[in-house]
Protein backbone atom coordinates (compact mmCIF):
# COMPACT_ATOMS: atom_id res chain seq x y z
CA UNK A 1 0.00 0.00 0.00
CA UNK A 2 1.36 3.74 -0.75
CA UNK A 3 1.85 5.80 1.94
CA UNK A 4 1.50 9.56 2.01
CA UNK A 5 3.69 11.30 4.61
CA UNK A 6 1.95 14.53 6.20
CA UNK A 7 4.18 16.84 8.00
CA UNK A 8 1.79 19.32 10.70
CA UNK A 9 2.93 22.57 11.64
CA UNK A 10 0.50 24.71 14.20
CA UNK A 11 0.26 27.79 16.25
CA UNK A 12 -0.15 27.35 19.76
CA UNK A 13 -3.93 27.85 19.81
CA UNK A 14 -4.40 23.97 18.40
CA UNK A 15 -3.84 21.48 20.73
CA UNK A 16 -1.65 18.69 19.27
CA UNK A 17 -4.63 15.80 20.04
CA UNK A 18 -6.93 17.96 18.24
CA UNK A 19 -4.89 18.52 15.38
CA UNK A 20 -4.01 14.68 15.09
CA UNK A 21 -7.52 13.67 15.65
CA UNK A 22 -8.55 15.64 12.88
CA UNK A 23 -6.12 14.86 10.17
CA UNK A 24 -6.25 11.26 10.96
CA UNK A 25 -10.20 11.31 10.29
CA UNK A 26 -9.37 13.14 6.72
CA UNK A 27 -6.82 10.92 6.24
CA UNK A 28 -8.55 7.24 6.96
CA UNK A 29 -11.50 8.57 4.87
CA UNK A 30 -8.78 9.22 2.00
CA UNK A 31 -7.41 5.48 2.62
CA UNK A 32 -11.25 3.67 3.05
CA UNK A 33 -12.16 5.86 -0.38
CA UNK A 34 -8.60 5.06 -2.57
CA UNK A 35 -6.41 2.35 -0.37
CA UNK A 36 -3.91 5.00 -0.10
CA UNK A 37 -2.09 4.78 3.59
CA UNK A 38 -0.69 7.43 5.30
CA UNK A 39 1.95 8.52 8.31
CA UNK A 40 2.09 11.66 9.77
CA UNK A 41 5.65 12.09 10.16
CA UNK A 42 5.65 15.47 13.29
CA UNK A 43 3.31 17.86 14.81
CA UNK A 44 5.13 21.05 15.77
CA UNK A 45 4.93 24.44 16.92
CA UNK A 46 4.58 27.01 14.05
CA UNK A 47 4.78 30.82 14.28
CA UNK A 48 2.58 32.36 11.14
CA UNK A 49 2.30 35.90 10.18
CA UNK A 50 0.42 38.09 13.13
CA UNK A 51 -2.27 40.03 11.86
CA UNK A 52 -5.61 41.35 13.19
CA UNK A 53 -7.82 39.53 11.19
CA UNK A 54 -11.13 40.62 13.04
CA UNK A 55 -10.05 44.06 11.04
CA UNK A 56 -11.21 42.03 8.06
CA UNK A 57 -14.72 42.08 8.90
CA UNK A 58 -14.98 45.77 8.77
CA UNK A 59 -13.11 46.74 5.70
CA UNK A 60 -14.95 47.67 2.56
CA UNK A 61 -12.29 45.26 0.30
CA UNK A 62 -12.09 42.22 2.81
CA UNK A 63 -12.17 40.03 -0.16
CA UNK A 64 -8.61 42.28 -1.63
CA UNK A 65 -7.14 42.05 2.33
CA UNK A 66 -8.44 38.45 2.82
CA UNK A 67 -6.42 37.57 -0.53
CA UNK A 68 -3.67 39.44 1.05
CA UNK A 69 -3.45 37.43 3.97
CA UNK A 70 -3.45 33.96 2.73
CA UNK A 71 -0.89 34.89 0.38
CA UNK A 72 1.36 36.16 3.53
CA UNK A 73 0.45 33.15 5.28
CA UNK A 74 1.44 30.62 2.15
CA UNK A 75 4.83 32.38 2.11
CA UNK A 76 5.33 31.71 5.29
CA UNK A 77 4.08 28.06 5.07
CA UNK A 78 6.17 27.51 1.92
CA UNK A 79 9.69 28.48 4.29
CA UNK A 80 8.89 24.45 5.75
CA UNK A 81 10.87 22.32 3.55
CA UNK A 82 9.28 19.61 2.54
CA UNK A 83 12.10 16.83 3.40
CA UNK A 84 10.46 13.42 3.28
CA UNK A 85 6.97 14.44 2.86
CA UNK A 86 4.59 14.67 0.17
CA UNK A 87 2.41 17.25 1.60
CA UNK A 88 2.24 19.84 4.54
CA UNK A 89 -0.42 20.81 6.58
CA UNK A 90 -0.23 24.84 8.26
CA UNK A 91 -2.93 25.33 11.04
CA UNK A 92 -2.91 29.17 10.83
CA UNK A 93 -4.48 31.44 14.05
CA UNK A 94 -8.32 31.33 14.48
CA UNK A 95 -8.22 32.87 11.45
CA UNK A 96 -12.65 33.90 11.04
CA UNK A 97 -13.88 36.15 8.07
CA UNK A 98 -17.44 36.41 8.25
CA UNK A 99 -17.77 35.83 4.34
CA UNK A 100 -16.25 32.50 4.18
CA UNK A 101 -18.33 29.27 5.27
CA UNK A 102 -14.70 27.20 5.93
CA UNK A 103 -11.63 28.25 5.81
CA UNK A 104 -9.32 25.76 3.64
CA UNK A 105 -6.28 26.68 0.76
CA UNK A 106 -4.45 24.86 -1.07
CA UNK A 107 -1.67 25.08 -3.45
CA UNK A 108 0.14 22.68 -6.05
CA UNK A 109 3.25 22.15 -4.13
CA UNK A 110 1.28 20.46 -0.93
CA UNK A 111 0.94 22.24 0.87
CA UNK A 112 -2.50 23.03 2.68
CA UNK A 113 -3.57 25.69 4.99
CA UNK A 114 -6.35 25.78 7.50
CA UNK A 115 -8.32 27.93 9.85
CA UNK A 116 -11.16 28.05 11.79
CA UNK A 117 -14.18 26.34 9.74
CA UNK A 118 -17.81 26.16 10.93
CA UNK A 119 -17.69 22.44 9.90
CA UNK A 120 -15.61 19.72 11.10
CA UNK A 121 -11.94 20.33 10.09
CA UNK A 122 -10.95 17.12 9.29
CA UNK A 123 -13.97 17.66 5.99
CA UNK A 124 -11.97 20.90 5.44
CA UNK A 125 -8.78 18.88 5.21
CA UNK A 126 -10.41 15.82 3.78
CA UNK A 127 -11.58 18.74 0.58
CA UNK A 128 -7.63 20.47 0.24
CA UNK A 129 -6.10 16.97 0.05
CA UNK A 130 -8.54 16.49 -2.64
CA UNK A 131 -7.34 19.20 -4.44
CA UNK A 132 -3.38 18.13 -4.07
CA UNK A 133 -4.74 15.08 -5.97
CA UNK A 134 -6.31 17.36 -8.65
CA UNK A 135 -9.91 17.55 -7.42
CA UNK A 136 -12.12 20.35 -8.60
CA UNK A 137 -15.06 22.29 -6.21
CA UNK A 138 -18.17 20.90 -7.39
CA UNK A 139 -21.31 23.73 -7.11
CA UNK A 140 -24.47 22.29 -7.62
CA UNK A 141 -27.59 21.07 -6.08
CA UNK A 142 -28.03 17.30 -5.88
CA UNK A 143 -24.10 16.55 -5.90
CA UNK A 144 -23.07 14.80 -2.87
CA UNK A 145 -19.49 15.24 -2.37
CA UNK A 146 -16.77 16.35 -0.39
CA UNK A 147 -15.74 18.59 -2.86
CA UNK A 148 -19.37 20.68 -3.46
CA UNK A 149 -19.45 23.69 -0.98
CA UNK A 150 -22.54 24.08 -1.88
CA UNK A 151 -23.78 20.89 0.19
CA UNK A 152 -25.97 21.72 3.20
CA UNK A 153 -24.69 18.24 4.74
CA UNK A 154 -21.14 16.75 5.37
CA UNK A 155 -19.95 14.15 2.90
CA UNK A 156 -16.74 12.75 3.15
CA UNK A 157 -17.36 11.09 0.02
CA UNK A 158 -15.88 12.31 -3.25
CA UNK A 159 -17.58 12.43 -6.45
CA UNK A 160 -17.64 10.05 -9.10
CA UNK A 161 -15.60 12.64 -11.47
CA UNK A 162 -13.18 13.75 -8.74
CA UNK A 163 -12.80 10.11 -7.95
CA UNK A 164 -11.52 9.22 -11.52
CA UNK A 165 -9.61 12.34 -11.25
CA UNK A 166 -7.58 11.31 -8.11
CA UNK A 167 -7.19 7.51 -8.76
CA UNK A 168 -5.73 8.67 -12.34
CA UNK A 169 -2.80 11.10 -10.35
CA UNK A 170 -2.29 7.76 -7.83
CA UNK A 171 -2.10 5.49 -10.66
CA UNK A 172 0.33 7.80 -12.39
CA UNK A 173 2.59 8.14 -9.17
CA UNK A 174 2.68 4.13 -8.27
CA UNK A 175 3.90 4.01 -12.45
CA UNK A 176 6.79 6.59 -11.86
Amino acid sequence: MEIIKIRVVKNSSWTHEYIRKEVEKAFQEFRRQFQVGYKIIEIKEWKPIRFPTYILNFLPFKKKMFDIVINLLMKKLWKIKKEDTEIIIGFSGKLKIRHKETFGYTDTKGYILIGVCRIPHSYTILHEVGHCFGAEDKDGTGIRSVMNSKETKTCYDFDDENRAIILKVLSNRSHN
